[in-house]
């Protein structure tokens, strides 16, 4: 049973030692977090090192990459929609630079796994009423389609291809650690949508067809944000065990410690942890320790549900 924390900001002893004071067996982080010092402390102690990558995101690379700020149907450039800014994940400039992130993580950092985050078309999904304007049609993205597949855009063919485009990009990743060879697991941020909520957004939308990513993925991530999403803590159980019956893998939910503009409730959030961990779960990850640390409450709820597996 995976025992996870993610840690969001800057490695510290003081955090190494909560994090081993919980009774937590893996760490999950974003690869520019990574410490080696650190890392060999918590190695020592048993625990694995999950490292996160965020992908198609970010208003740094709209700056660096022009072409890359996805356009609508009316050829409307994405606007930020808070703090998410969307990139298009044709750009063949952005999907050189991360795939060159991802085969340094693999050859130089001894961790035990890569997951991939924001390996989708973009959306600010994690809300009650997500904005489900389809992106990208910029001329990249005509252009491959044209020269692929041909003629226009029609939704069938489009949706596919779309849904291949993300799934290519998982796929180079899963060759980078198979010609490696070292034992490194390949996980993946999933939208937690099933194939009926809204529409099918997912793949007409996201562009994430699970079927096809669990070729390549060891362990599936659900985003189960069941507060942000307006949903009941039963929700949680409920995404994990039909992304297991649709991709038949691991998979490992992540929850929320907190909401904003209210506080999760004690009870509540114990709860969501004991739905994420029911089986067919691997685990659970508990996103965050920075938010954890603010709060006893919910830090003494994260240690006895760590004790007790």
């Amino acid at each position: 049973m995976i025992k996870g924390i993610f840690i969001i900001d800057k490695w510290s002893e003081e955090k190494i030692d909560k994090i081993v004071d919980l009774g937590a067996n893996a760490v999950f982080t974003g690869y520019k977090n990574l410490k080696k010092n650190l890392m060999r402390k918590l190695q020592k102690k048993g625990i694995k090192i999950y490292v996160e990558i965020g992908l198609f995101t970010g208003e740094e690379l709209w700056q660096k990459y022009p072409d890359s700020r996805p356009a609508s149907r009316k050829n409307d450039l994405m606007e930020k929609i808070d703090w998410y800014a969307g990139v298009c994940p044709n750009n063949s400039q952005v999907r050189k630079e991360k795939i060159k992130i991802i085969k340094s993580l693999i050859d130089d950092c001894k961790v035990d796994g890569i997951w991939l985050d924001f390996i989708r078309y973009p959306c600010h999904w994690e809300v009650l009423k997500p904005n489900l304007t389809e992106y990208c049609f910029c001329s990249n993205c005509l252009e491959k389609f044209k020269q692929e597949i041909g003629g226009e855009p029609e939704e069938k063919k489009w949706v596919q291809w779309k849904c291949d485009q993300i799934a290519n990009f998982v796929a180079d990743a899963r060759d980078l650690i198979d010609q490696n060879g070292k034992n490194i697991q390949l996980g993946l941020f999933s939208v937690p949508w099933r194939k009926t909520d809204f529409k099918g957004a997912i793949e007409k939308i996201i562009g994430q067809d699970l079927k096809s990513l669990s070729r390549y993925i060891d362990v599936f991530t659900p985003m189960t944000y069941q507060k942000m999403c307006g949903k009941k803590v039963q929700w949680i159980y409920e995404i994990s065990n039909y992304m297991r019956k649709m991709t038949n893998k691991s998979i490992l939910p992540i929850i929320q410690t907190e909401d904003k503009p209210k506080k999760i409730f004690e009870e509540e959030f114990r709860q969501s942890i004991a739905e994420a961990m029911k089986k067919p779960s691997s685990g659970v990850i508990v996103f965050f320790l920075e938010d954890l640390l603010k709060d006893k409450d919910k830090l003494s709820g994260v240690k006895e549900a760590f004790k007790a597996c």
